[in-house]
């Protein structure tokens, strides 16, 4: 295995006692001193014939992590709009893990909505978060909510005493 064009890690199968090729193959681990943009590329020779595979990673720095926590906190704190907030944090998380806007807006899209909707326990949870604010919301409508706290205050007062 090679990272930016220096080789990190080596090994040898033994085939000659088959000659099925394995399923997999553990390339070993690498790992990177700086951050930006590095090219890992794992060659498999086997007799004369050479393949390999290459691709490019990001990699951060340990505080870059905290960059769609503060977003969201900025963004929820000024706008007071929690889920675009918490959407919007998803967004840059994975702008900076894809590399740019465009890989993360779709990256955005078809990993974190559309393969957390296609679950049926995370379709669950959005089934009761749905019905329960709209069961909030038509409290608060019908004057309910008023007449709620109305009743669980005279009741903790009671308690109190």
């Amino acid at each position: 295995m090679f990272v930016d064009g220096n080789e990190q890690a080596s090994g040898e199968i033994d085939l000659s006692a088959s000659r099925a090729l394995p399923s997999e193959i553990n390339a070993g681990t690498a790992s990177v001193s700086n951050s930006g943009t590095h090219t890992i590329e794992v060659v498999v020779s086997v007799d004369d014939i050479e393949s390999g595979a290459s691709r490019d990673y990001q990699s951060f720095n340990k505080g870059a992590s905290f960059a769609p926590l503060v977003v969201v906190l900025v963004f929820a704190v000024t706008t007071h709009m929690v889920e675009l907030s918490l959407g919007l944090g998803v967004f840059v998380g994975a702008c900076m893990v894809s590399g740019t806007i465009t890989d993360g807006f779709k990256t955005t899209l078809d990993t974190y909505i559309l393969e957390a909707l296609a679950s049926v326990d995370h379709g669950f949870v959005y089934l009761f978060a749905l019905f329960m604010s709209g069961m909030v919301g038509m409290l608060e409508r019908s004057g309910g909510l008023i007449g709620i706290t109305d009743v669980s205050t005279l009741y903790y007062i009671v308690l109190m005493l």
